[in-house]
């Protein structure tokens, strides 16, 4: 299931790290915005995992009104393997368009599917 990461400069919300836009029927459905001064291996799996938990919960495809929500861990998280990777990947691909963000460094990502199909 894909999820698109975007590095922003400033993004609001109240000082988060890390921000979900769950957006039903867009191109990029499920887009974790970073804050690019606090972009971490920690804060990205923090993310990460963040968006695993609410697609267990919620489905893995976002459904109904679009969704603003703060990414933020209730217990340690330990940084999952690859996201040293994907930020070293992230802060070298050129700005790019996305829709309803605006132009920024961004990446897809494949997460594995959290509810089992009929």
């Amino acid at each position: 299931m894909p999820a698109t990461i975007v590095l922003v400069s400033n993004m609001g919300y109240g000082g988060a790290n890390a921000v979900l836009l769950r957006r039903p029927g867009s191109t990029a459905a499920d887009v974790i915005l970073l804050r690019a001064e606090n972009a971490t291996p920690e804060v990205l799996s923090e993310a990460v995992v963040g968006l695993l938990t609410i697609r267990k919960a919620r489905g893995d495809e976002p459904t109904g009104d679009p969704q603003v929500l703060r990414l933020t861990a209730t217990e340690p998280v330990r940084n999952l393997a690859w996201a040293a990777t994907v930020l070293r990947r992230l802060a070298a691909v050129e700005p790019r368009e996305v829709q309803g963000v605006g132009r920024h460094r961004a990446l897809e990502i494949l997460l594995p599917a959290q509810q089992t199909r009929d």
